[in-house]
């Protein structure tokens, strides 16, 4: 198989860092729900933890790497603006907890 070949049939960093970008969002939203419905499961707790974490920060990588290689791409822009949301929606809680809790200690 050629080059031309391989690179047409490939998927643009740019629409993968969208679809990661949308996958957290949507990650975030549906394990929120699950969580609320299944508050004791540790299953859900475990699978929606990891996902929540993992999937914004892929998504910040690749889009980040599709900026570089294939210029400032909408697609690109927006996955990566998504997975930056994504990721300050779970990191920004857990920050309020710790400090919440450093300032009771006080």
């Amino acid at each position: 198989m050629s080059t031309q070949q391989t690179t047409r049939t490939a998927r643009s960093l740019s629409s993968i860092a969208l679809g990661i970008g949308v996958a957290a969002v949507v990650v975030f939203v549906l394990g929120s729900i699950l969580l609320a419905l299944l508050p004791g499961n540790l299953v859900v707790i475990g699978v929606v933890t990891v996902l929540c974490y993992l999937l914004p920060i892929v998504g910040i990588v690749v889009g980040h790497n599709a900026c570089r290689r294939e210029g400032a791409q909408k697609s690109a822009k927006f996955g990566l603006i998504l997975s930056y949301i994504a990721f300050g929606l779970v990191v920004i809680p857990l920050l309020f907890d710790i400090v919440v809790r450093l300032t009771q200690l006080a």
